[in-house]
């Protein structure tokens, strides 16, 4: 059936309901992925945008039009989209979600990934609030789109490096991997960073969830919560970070920990800068003028190119300049194109 190739695991309306019936009220309708996707992939060529991080802030909308008009078929929302998603403060923030965002998740076919802001202060509520808002099956799905499987991984509520609960979800999900040509996964946490997330989160060293990514050989990683731009390649796996969607930029702290190759934006403390790293090129860097006020100039998304065998992206920031290009699958890991500074001026 179309619904359980698009979207397995999602819970029957009944389920949804009873998750939600501790989430407050918000306006806009579920804003639900599935009606929204193409019936099918154009010979395997297609286009997804991956952003998150964004605590609802008016900023976002200028990022989503941005996004928007280029045309993707769906996009991956990588999480902490409002600042706090259950308690008192859980109605008004979704409700900001849906006045910035709602048009464009009523357009364009968003899948969710939930952040721990979602569900910080309440989990259960604030996961309650998350399936209500986006229609979803909880933390953890899957759907497959042309000739790709795409799964997505949820927050451990108690925050352990490695989930026993994640490992035997993804091990489920990656038992049919030869079935397809790539596979997407989408964690909010990510599992490499030079940004300021400290190691007993993000471990930058292979856990068992990352030996189990590395040997079932998926194409990419995706992910957000350190909120910054960073791509590297480990273990023959591509990673990126897409962390900035109007949420305030973070500190580049664990630089020295990054691999040959590796790409990244964010804020240099020592040289009070906004910076862009990427190989081949000259960096290029902007004055840090606050938390907010140059995350708001260094909004980004990241478009990715399925053409068959061949999977290529590009970070595009607000103002629609290229800040990076460079190839996933089908040549080696090198940029082949960048131009434009951090902040986009």
């Amino acid at each position: 059936m179309q619904r359980q190739k698009l979207a397995r695991g999602w819970l029957l309306l009944t389920v949804v309901a009873a998750l939600a019936q501790a989430a407050v009220a918000f306006a806009g309708p579920p804003y639900d992925p599935r009606p929204l996707m193409p019936s099918s992939a154009n010979d395997n060529r297609f286009t997804f945008a991956v952003f998150g991080d964004s605590y609802a802030r008016p900023p976002l909308a200028t990022l989503l039009k941005t996004v928007d008009a280029l045309s993707p078929d769906f996009t991956v929302v990588t999480g902490d989209m409002v600042e706090d998603g259950a308690g008192k403060d859980g109605p008004k923030n979704w409700q900001m979600l849906s006045d910035n965002a709602g048009w464009f998740f009523s357009k364009r076919a968003s899948w969710p990934v939930i952040g721990n802001h979602e569900v910080d202060s309440d989990f259960k509520e604030g996961l309650a609030n998350f399936v209500r808002f986006y229609n979803a099956p909880g933390q953890e799905y899957s759907f497959t789109f042309g000739n790709a499987k795409f799964i997505v991984l949820g927050i451990d509520p108690e925050w352990r490096l490695v989930s026993p609960d994640q490992v035997e979800f993804l091990k489920k999900e990656l038992a049919d991997r030869d079935a397809y040509r790539h596979v997407f996964v989408f964690r909010h946490v990510p599992f490499y960073t030079v940004g300021m997330k400290e190691a007993d989160q993000v471990a930058n060293k292979e856990t068992e969830i990352v030996k189990l990514l590395n040997d079932k050989k998926v194409t990419a990683v995706f992910s957000g919560h350190d909120h910054m731009y960073y791509r590297t390649r480990r273990n023959g796996v591509t990673h990126i970070i897409s962390g900035v969607a109007a949420a305030g930029i973070y500190d580049l702290v664990r630089v020295a920990e990054q691999a040959p190759g590796d790409a990244y934006m964010g804020v240099s403390v020592a040289e009070d800068q906004v910076i862009l790293h990427v190989p081949g090129r000259v960096d290029r860097s902007a004055p840090f003028k606050g938390y907010y006020e140059s995350g708001d100039e260094s909004m980004f998304a990241v478009l990715v190119h399925v053409n068959g065998d061949r999977v290529t992206a590009e970070t595009v920031s607000v103002d629609g300049e290229v800040w990076d290009s460079f190839v996933i699958s089908g040549q080696p890991f090198t940029a082949v194109q960048a131009c434009g500074a951090a902040g986009g001026k």
